[in-house]
């Protein structure tokens, strides 16, 4: 985008200019522009049906009757890490991953890559 060098006859157009040039680069920024508060644990461990928010990750919209695919929503998830256990509620699955000794309290890699895998919209095939 081209902004002229010449100064624009009044206040208004310089503003407009301003002003639109801020809406393309928020544009261009805008997954990553956004304010990053405190984590509610209380609410994330309600969103995950009560497992741990730092170990645990949650699969939605899987087909009906999603506990017949554990095995395979197990395969996926072994590219992350060691998968402990996968519980379904309706059309969700609730991933937990195993606490490596070596980590302390904070999220565990496994879940931090399975985020990231997410982030790249990487559709999740189960056979039918």
């Amino acid at each position: 985008m081209h902004i002229s060098e010449t100064s624009p006859s009044d206040y208004t157009s310089t503003h407009t200019q301003k002003f639109i040039v801020q809406v393309a680069i928020a544009g261009a920024f805008y997954p990553n522009c956004f304010l990053q508060g405190t984590v509610d644990e209380e609410l994330a461990s309600k969103e995950l049906y009560e497992n741990n928010p730092r170990t645990t990750i949650v699969v939605c919209n899987l087909p009906p009757f999603a506990f017949l695919y554990h095995k395979q929503l197990q395969s996926l998830f072994r590219h992350c890490g060691q998968v402990k256990s996968i519980s379904f509620d309706s059309s969700r699955a609730y991933v937990e991953f195993y606490r490596s000794s070596m980590r302390g309290s904070g999220v565990l890699p496994e879940v931090s890559l399975s985020l990231l895998l997410a982030q790249q919209r990487l559709p999740l095939h189960l056979n039918v």
